[in-house]
C-alpha cells in the first residue's frame, strides 16, 4: 500500500503545446455510495477553488476523476493546466511560468483539501450533482457501469442515488478532500 507522500517530476516540453503542470492525488479510501458522491462534489470544490487561483495565470485546468476497486479501493483526482492562447488572454494578462502555476495549483489544492465547504456553495453542489447523475442514468453506458460494479464489484453506487446525494453533508465532502490531501501526491511539469 502506498504512503502519504508527494513525489515531483519535471521534464522538457518537445513542442511549446507540451506545456503542462500535472498534479494526481490519491488515496485508500473505501467506496461507499456516499463516499462516491461525496467524492464527486469534491471534484467540484477542487475544481472552482482551481478557477479562483489561476484566474490571473493565463492558464486552464481540467481533472478527470477515477475510482478503483482492485486491489485496493482508491479514489484518485488528475489535474492537468495548460497555457491559454495568448490571443484569448484578457488585456495586461499573460501566462505565468511553469514554476508559478505549480505553486498556485499548490497553493488551490492545499485550501480544497483544508478549508471548510461553505454551505451556499455546498447546496449548490448537491444540485449540480443531483443533475449530472440524472443525465447520465439516462446513458447506456452508464447503466452498463452501474451494473457492472454492482455485480463485479459488489458495489452499488446508483441505487437510491437521489436520497444518497440529499442525504450528503459538507463534513462527508470534507472527509474525502481530506483522505486526498493526505494520500499520495505526484506533480509531473513538463516545460
Amino acid at each position: 500500500d502506498l504512503k502519504s507522500s508527494i513525489t515531483t517530476f519535471e521534464r522538457a516540453a518537445a513542442h511549446s503545446e507540451d506545456v503542462s503542470v500535472n498534479v494526481a492525488l490519491s488515496a485508500t479510501i473505501p467506496l461507499t455510495a456516499e463516499r462516491y458522491y461525496a467524492f464527486r462534489i469534491a471534484q467540484m470544490v477542487l475544481d472552482k477553488q482551481l478557477s479562483k487561483t489561476l484566474v490571473e495565470s493565463g492558464y486552464w485546468s481540467k481533472i478527470v476523476d477515477d475510482c478503483e476497486f482492485f486491489p485496493k479501493e482508491r479514489m484518485s483526482l488528475l489535474v492537468s493546466c495548460r497555457p491559454a492562447s495568448e490571443s484569448g488572454l484578457p488585456a495586461g494578462v499573460s501566462p505565468k511560468t511553469v514554476s508559478e502555476v505549480l505553486e498556485l495549483v499548490r497553493k488551490a489544492v492545499e485550501s480544497a483539501v483544508s478549508d471548510k465547504v461553505p454551505a451556499s456553495d455546498f447546496k449548490i453542489y448537491k444540485s449540480l450533482l443531483l443533475r449530472q447523475i440524472d443525465y447520465e442514468i439516462g446513458h447506456p453506458d452508464a447503466i452498463l457501469d452501474a451494473i457492472l460494479t454492482r455485480y463485479t464489484f459488489g458495489k452499488d453506487l446508483a441505487s437510491k442515488y437521489k436520497e444518497t446525494i440529499n442525504a450528503l453533508s459538507a463534513g462527508m465532502v470534507e472527509d474525502v478532500l481530506a483522505g486526498l490531501g493526505n494520500g499520495v501526491k505526484v506533480e509531473y511539469v513538463v516545460q
